[in-house]
């Protein structure tokens, strides 16, 4: 279990900033990469982090320090990166090493672990020290085995590669090796003032002993302060060894030590050493390997950045839509990288005695301005004439769907699109069932519940003129048959990788003319031969045969609301307006009531259209709140004339003509309608009324010459041409 010691976020005595150093050297940008990813990470997924770059005080660690709340733990990292070209695998004999130039030899990092007790300023906290890097390891069977991870911290800093391994069993042959010039020293020392013999390690070190040393021309002893000027252990080692209390006593006159301690010696200055070796005891050595962490063949480089743009589309298929993702170059999607590795350059590069930790409001930070950068690119690609899922994801109902003689739901189509073998799926319904928002539904769902999916969503309105003929799928690139819906990589995709899974959608197909639509199923056969490609399009009852007669289609029926979902809807969409649910069941119970039965539609036929309920909840929005502030009745509420059937096709004709309008321009549906069409909207509102009277009054025998006249022929042919719907 980890000590639940205050971390940097905690109380006044421990250290909320540290000294930051300058990074340099071949492992730079591995090192920085690094850091980005655990940032990346730690914030996408919203887990409390502290994270120091460069931090002077923990020697051989200080590379990359990262502390997790949860569960509680201090990770230090020293970073080592090595080109391919210079790889070769460690073993557990280079790792014992003694070798300065051996950069992955142990003591150096078990020196640097008694620096970072010795130093440490951020808590009680468990500690662990891992040497993380990309260069292989031979293990060898039972020296070592798996690290366990606790908490959160597996997800933060483990990769699609790589081990995180301990060692075990090493501690003696560490111990003899690391102390291996300690016992040298003494033992050389030993043997000058015992026997009179110089040992060559004795060269090595003459600069540093010399201080501790008294010299005369007859003999050689220590000084009578050198123990002040040697390492306690030393001291400690040569007393035990020369077995005398007094060892400032201990001399010799041996001329060949006189010789050497008198005389110039040549020493080279590879050899030469600046201190006398220190003491590691065996307790020091154990704790060490119990909070050391090999990690090894980890990410080099080009997969670490390779990794992090994949995780940075993860990330953006949770918050763009399929059909303005689909429309990304690779060049906007590393926008993120950019983005992200700008501001933490701008917050790394001041070298500071006194820098503070970034924690996980400033990777959220680093996240909303990568956001902001790529709802620019959103805004420039997107193109679609209908409601934005996102606008309306808030009060969205899950759908009944009919397979045949089976009923099915939105979420488990979500599922089988990954699972089933069904490569063709079409779904049906009349206008204003809600296709369109179905089918981004869908998209939106598949891409961010299954990340190995590649989700591409078309709108039929957007095929611009005559839509090319398609014999073989390199006719799609070389044609430019989805140019106005995918960007260049993308089509690249569809055309030549038969191993990611694809899941095209196309919406309303049968807004094309015949001929458009004869092609589209060309193409769509094309397509069929990727076994890895499922395709779902979405169009009106009537376009299904065409479907079933060419392909093996498992149709998929939209059904409309019951009476509960047109209850859930209201609930949805009006529960930021109040929170009384008494008062919006009676409201909106009798609003259904009342509408239906004003129109002659018992069986709540015409709000159980997805399409016409969203426009009733939009005109009476006004009515609901000021019944919320109502002390009467519901009865007497709903005497006012806001609530009359005529005053009701009049705002739904209304926006019908505006959606019908927009859509034809490529306008989002809740767009204000642009002025230059209002003479336009005038004009079709009237033909419909003048269509409303007929069909009112088409059993009315004295009225029927009326009716029958050459305006209201007029006026029905010129309904027909505009084919103004509900879709």
């Amino acid at each position: 279990m980890t000590d639940p010691q205050p971390s940097t976020s905690g109380d006044g005595n421990v250290a909320q900033s540290f000294s930051a150093g300058r990074l340099g050297g071949d492992g730079e940008e591995f090192q920085r990469l690094f850091a980005l990813m655990l940032i990346q990470r730690a914030s996408r997924k919203r887990i409390a982090f502290d994270l120091a770059f460069e931090h002077k005080a923990l020697s051989k660690f200080e590379d990359v320090v990262l502390h997790l709340e949860e569960p509680g733990q201090w990770w230090l990292f020293q970073n080592k990166h090595k080109k391919r070209k210079n790889q070769s695998d460690r073993t557990i004999k280079s790792l014992l090493s003694l070798s300065a130039d051996n950069e992955f030899a142990l003591f150096q990092y078990i020196e640097g672990y008694q620096k970072v007790l010795k130093n440490w300023k951020h808590g009680k906290h468990k500690k662990w020290f891992c040497l993380f890097t990309n260069v292989g390891f031979r293990e060898e069977d039972g020296l070592q085995e798996k690290f366990t991870f606790e908490g959160e911290v597996e997800k933060v800093i483990t990769f699609n590669r790589g081990k995180f391994i301990q060692f075990k069993g090493l501690e003696s042959k560490m111990y003899d090796k690391i102390n291996e010039d300690f016992f040298k020293i003494v033992e050389a020392v030993y043997k000058m003032l015992k026997i009179g013999i110089i040992e060559d390690i004795l060269y090595n070190y003459k600069e540093v002993l010399l201080p501790c040393i008294h010299v005369t021309k007859s003999e050689v002893k220590f000084t009578q302060d050198f123990l002040d000027k040697l390492e306690e252990d030393l001291g400690y080692y040569l007393v035990a060894l020369l077995k005398c209390p007094d060892i400032k006593e201990v001399s010799s006159e041996a001329q060949n030590v006189l010789d050497f301690w008198n005389k110039q010696t040549a020493t080279p200055e590879k050899k030469k050493k600046t201190e006398l070796p220190a003491y590691t005891r065996m307790d020091i050595i154990e704790e060490f390997f119990k909070d050391f962490i090999l990690a090894h063949s980890q990410p080099d480089l080009d997969e670490l950045e390779m990794l992090m743009s994949e995780e940075s589309r993860l990330w953006m298929r949770d918050w763009i839509r399929p059909d303005d993702f689909g429309r990304f170059s690779n060049d906007q999607i590393g926008n993120f990288f950019r983005t992200f590795k700008k501001e933490f350059t701008n917050w790394e590069k001041p070298v500071q005695n006194d820098k503070s930790f970034l924690r996980l409001c400033d990777g959220n930070t680093y996240l909303k301005q990568a956001e902001k950068i790529l709802r620019n690119e959103v805004e420039k690609c997107a193109n679609r004439s209908c409601v934005s899922f996102e606008q309306i994801e808030g009060y969205y109902i899950n759908r009944q769907l009919k397979c045949q003689l089976q009923c099915t739901t939105d979420v488990c189509i979500v599922d089988q699109l990954s699972k089933n073998e069904e490569q063709f799926y079409a779904v049906t319904a009349e206008p204003g069932m809600g296709k369109s928002t179905l089918m981004q539904y869908l998209a939106y769902n598949v891409q961010r519940k299954y990340s190995d999916v590649a989700v591409f969503l078309l709108y039929s309105s957007n095929f611009h003129g005559t839509i090319p003929s398609v014999e073989q799928l390199e006719d799609i690139s070389n044609k430019n048959v989805f140019k106005s819906f995918l960007s260049t990589e993308n089509i690249q995709l569809i055309v030549e990788d038969d191993k990611t899974k694809i899941n095209l959608f196309i919406d309303a197909l049968d807004e094309l003319r015949d001929s458009s639509q004869d092609q589209i199923l060309r193409l769509i056969k094309v397509l069929l031969t990727r076994k890895n490609l499922k395709i779902v399009v979405s169009c009106r009852n009537h376009v299904l045969d065409k479907l079933t007669n060419q392909f093996c289609v498992k149709p998929l029926e939209i059904q409309a609301f019951t009476e509960d979902e047109q209850k859930q809807f209201f609930t949805k969409v009006w529960k930021d307006i109040s929170n009384d649910k008494d008062k919006l069941e009676s409201f909106s119970n009798k609003l259904i009531q009342k509408i239906n039965n004003d129109i002659d539609c018992n069986t709540n036929q015409f709000t159980s259209l997805p399409l016409t309920i969203k426009m009733v909840t939009e005109i009476y929005s006004a009515s609901y709140k000021k019944y919320c502030k109502f002390r009467k009745s519901v009865e007497t509420f709903f005497k006012k004339n806001e609530f009359n059937v005529v005053v009701l096709f009049e705002n739904i004709t209304s926006k019908c003509i505006k959606i019908a309008i927009n859509k034809k321009c490529k306008v989002d549906n809740n767009a204000e309608l642009d002025p230059f069409f209002d003479s336009t909207h005038k004009a079709i509102d009237n033909d419909y009324q003048i269509f409303a009277a007929k069909c009112l009054f088409a059993n009315d025998i004295e009225l029927i010459p009326f009716i029958t006249n050459e305006l209201f022929g007029s006026v029905e042919e010129s309904i027909k041409k505009t084919t103004i719907t509900f879709s």
